[in-house]
């Protein structure tokens, strides 16, 4: 019985030891962030950050100033229709399409290409560009560490953007 007693003691403090460093608060301490997001997926909430859901067809419309436009996967279909090239060829902010890894970001900037034409098994989770006004495209690729958890491929890929967009600021 003593035995018993000991072995849930020490499994309890093994768990709560475990539990306590795998709910570790994850902050975004950077400037104030203004993000169109295109697509139903609800984002985790961040201190300094503003989610305003839009659609592609009111940015053809109206384009709207943002730090940066996430395209989620429920979006990427339509995001995929020509008619949107012209959009992410000339928008001047960052753009990341968020849980793209089966294939390239190429399906949304070239007219007549489709995502099943841009297959790639190892492409990143999360791809992104910005159109400057005077140089090459900027592009970058975020991956998931191996085994992510649904904590990596929400909270950590979105603090990854947002320290791209505060690098952004700085240029």
């Amino acid at each position: 019985m003593k035995r018993l007693i000991i072995l849930i003691l020490a499994f309890t403090m093994l768990c709560g030891c475990s539990n306590e460093a795998t709910h570790k608060k994850i902050e975004y301490e950077g400037k104030f962030l203004n993000i169109g997001v295109v697509g139903n997926s609800q984002l985790p909430k961040f201190t300094n950050v503003s989610y305003e859901h839009t659609t592609l067809d009111s940015l053809l419309k109206n384009r709207t100033q943002y730090d940066a436009l996430i395209v989620t996967k429920d979006a990427f279909s339509e995001a995929d229709k020509d008619k949107y090239v012209p959009l992410f060829n000339e928008i001047k902010y960052p753009v990341f399409f968020f849980g793209i890894e089966d294939f390239r970001i190429f399906a949304f900037t070239k007219e007549g290409v489709t995502i099943d034409m841009a297959k790639d098994k190892n492409s990143a989770f999360v791809q992104g560009f910005k159109n400057p006004d005077s140089q090459e495209r900027q592009q970058w690729e975020l991956y998931l560490p191996e085994n992510p958890t649904n904590r990596d491929k929400m909270k950590y890929m979105l603090l990854k953007i947002f320290k791209i967009l505060n690098e952004e600021g700085k240029q």
